[in-house]
């Protein structure tokens, strides 16, 4: 990302607060998915469904992700090997479902 495009982010405090929120919107459509499927929508906008709206979050949290990348100074590779780890371990736990 170039840096002129991040400088108005440079608020650690409130980019975290806002990476939280983030991650809890993503939890509340999860939550609606799980009720109502992937293809509902909210009455107030039917326009949006639960799929949409759960990628347009998953596009806040990416978003929030890069910033604090750059400001916290936190490590893309240690991310990337956290992602991989964790989905070595999911590989195991869903072949462990299979075999019960």
């Amino acid at each position: 990302m170039a840096k002129d495009r991040l400088d108005y982010f440079n608020n650690e405090d409130l980019n975290l607060t806002l990476l939280m929120e983030e991650c809890a919107e993503v939890i509340h459509i999860c939550s609606k998915i799980k009720r109502f499927g992937w293809n509902d929508w909210n009455p107030e906008s039917k326009e949006i469904s639960n799929r949409l709206r759960l990628e347009q979050e998953l596009g806040d949290v990416a978003a929030m992700l890069e910033i604090l990348t750059h400001y916290s100074k936190l490590s893309e590779s240690n991310m990337m090997d956290a992602r991989d780890a964790k989905l070595k371990k999911l590989k195991k736990y869903y072949m462990r479902l299979e075999d019960e």
